[in-house]
């Protein structure tokens, strides 16, 4: 590729390769199990060694792309979604790789890391990782803040963030940022189209969730930075968060103005439920607060069991379980269980934080029985299901073995149910779940999987099929999969050839092995499942080790 030889695109790549091992492909939907199987040195080496076959011609018809799988992710506040991006394994290998070749260009041309400007990903290349891990550099800038704040030539402060960022950058405005900071044309050419072509042909939006687009991103604010520092702005900025540090009131709003103009001018605009402007004595500690909002919630009062509620007024949503604290428990031990459930029973609209309290009490209580009704409530409530499901792995050793096989038939009915709003991302939650050996229900995964198999979106049934993988389905179900997987691609055939290699036995294995023929369409990862199953095992065991280590981990004691 003109502009890089294929010494830089090969170490590209292999930095790319071991960050993704560091941290994995993105920080929202968990390592898929071909992060798993690039453990393996011998699968690795042949993934190195195509990825730079690949980005080194420079045209975009070698990079064989592939369609994201996009997923609603739930955010803290009800109803209130982000989308997170999938890219295909050898996908996001490609644009890692394009992207830290262009790294060292966008560095350059954004402020000095000694003006205390921008603190998002600044590039520190340190083993596996590119940059200061995310606690440490938002503690950075939150520090900085406080500091400002203090000054005595600072008396208002604004805080804002850019609504949707991610979602709204206009590719053109990205290739045009990385000419701008001398990146050679030949890669930010290929870039771009790789990017539209993610983008199914529009002209915005960045894959969210990897370490690519954090980079690309980054490209894209500095003029943006440029344009404020030129404008004498006293600001400070981590990725699409502002802080900006005026002398006076009047001051405070004209630079308001003066970012959402520039930012309007690449189609960005500020989010107006979170633009303020503030006296800089405020506090800073509730916007620190609120990156750890999930796992630090209060715990909810049993008196005033009700909606939690957001700065907007909106129905607050907990992801994870905690269990409760001293001071708590004690409380919680003279909740009376049936008669919660009883009065949630009758209320036309379920609080998340009501739910919360009943699932407190019986854990405290260890009145587990309970447990079958509220899988009921779930059907008023749905958005508490991750909740639900989070508590379900946490307490499964205090649970009793009755009680969850009962539960795990239940969820597996609301799972099959048509008539529970469940998205694809609590599908994927309740997958975890039934795919767990505490509360293993295959046969509703595969119910549900089949059912599915007309529907968009990959990312849940991935998931239906990763919690059947060594849990006992029938040769039948077996080979019904194996004849749909000549109908799928990407990540569900992968997964499928996963779940039918280790069920199918001996010679009738070996013969499916050796029709290579239905596997036309299959990519290096495919291949490799189906040509030495033997060492692709280990690493989809070594996936499945992963996932129990993570729930021991945080189990309750």
């Amino acid at each position: 590729m003109r502009g890089y030889d294929r010494a830089q695109i090969s170490r590209a790549v292999e930095t790319a390769l071991d960050n993704i091992d560091a941290e994995g492909f993105d920080d929202i939907l968990g390592h898929p199990f071909e992060w798993w199987m690039l453990k393996d040195p011998v699968l690795r080496r042949r993934v190195q060694a195509e990825a730079v076959a690949r980005i080194d011609p420079g045209k975009i018809e070698h990079l064989k792309l592939e369609a994201v799988d996009r997923v609603w992710v739930p955010k803290r506040v009800l109803n209130d979604h982000r989308t997170a991006s999938r890219l295909h394994p050898m996908d996001a290998i490609v644009f890692n790789a394009l992207a830290i070749l262009m790294f060292d260009s966008i560095e350059a041309a954004r402020p000095d890391v000694s003006k205390q400007r921008v603190f998002s990903y600044r590039k520190a290349f340190d083993g596996r990782l590119l940059w200061a891990r995310h606690s440490d550099a938002l503690a950075k800038f939150h520090e900085y803040v406080r500091y400002r704040r203090a000054a005595k030539d600072v008396t208002v402060v604004v805080k804002c963030d850019i609504a949707t960022f991610y979602d709204r950058i206009n590719l053109h405005r990205v290739q045009s940022a990385l000419e701008d900071v001398g990146v050679p044309e030949a890669a930010h050419e290929l870039l771009n189209k790789a990017l539209i072509t993610w983008a199914d042909q529009n002209s915005y939006s960045l894959p969210i969730g990897g370490n690519g687009s954090r980079i690309i991103a980054e490209a894209v604010m500095i003029p943006v930075d440029q344009h404020l520092e030129l404008h004498g702005v006293d600001f400070c900025r981590y990725v699409d968060d502002y802080r900006l540090f005026a002398p006076d009131a009047a001051t405070a709003h004209r630079w308001v103005l003066l970012l959402a103009a520039r930012l309007a001018g690449d189609g960005l605009s500020l989010n107006p439920s979170k633009t303020h402007v503030e006296p800089a004595s405020s506090s800073e500690e509730e916007d620190e607060r609120e990156t750890r909002r999930e796992t630090t919630q209060g715990t909810p009062s049993i008196e005033k069991l009700e909606f939690m509620h957001g700065p907007s007024g909106r129905a607050r949503i907990v992801k994870r379980y905690v269990t409760p604290k001293d001071a708590a428990r004690a409380e919680y031990a003279k909740m009376d269980i049936a008669k919660a459930i009883a009065a949630a029973r009758e209320h036309a609209v379920l609080g998340t934080n009501e739910l919360q309290g009943i699932l407190k009490g019986i854990e405290v209580r260890r009145e587990f029985i309970h447990l079958a009704v509220v899988v009921e409530l779930l059907y008023s409530a749905p958005a508490f299901t991750q909740y639900f499901c989070d508590f379900l792995l946490r307490a499964r050793d205090l649970v009793p073995h009755d009680v969850r096989a009962r539960v795990a038939t239940l969820v597996g009915a609301y799972l099959n149910d048509g008539k529970a709003a469940i998205t694809e991302w609590i599908e994927a939650r309740i997958a975890e779940v039934l795919g767990h050996s505490s509360y293993t229900n295959p046969q509703a995964l595969y119910q549900r999987f089949r059912e599915r198999q007309s529907m968009s979106g990959s990312f849940a049934r991935v998931a239906l099929l990763y919690g059947m993988y060594g849990k006992g389905l029938s040769l039948e179900q077996a080979r019904w999969l194996k004849e749909q997987a000549k109908s799928e691609t990407g990540s569900v055939k992968r997964a499928i050839l996963a779940v039918v290699n280790e069920r199918l036995m001996g010679g009738e294995r070996k013969a499916w092995q050796r029709n290579r023929g239905q596997f036309h369409e299959c990519d290096i990862f495919s291949e490799w499942l189906v040509a030495d199953f033997d060492r692709a095992s280990q690493a989809l065991q070594g996936w499945r080790v992963d996932l129990a280590k993570h729930w021991d981990d945080g189990k309750l004691l």
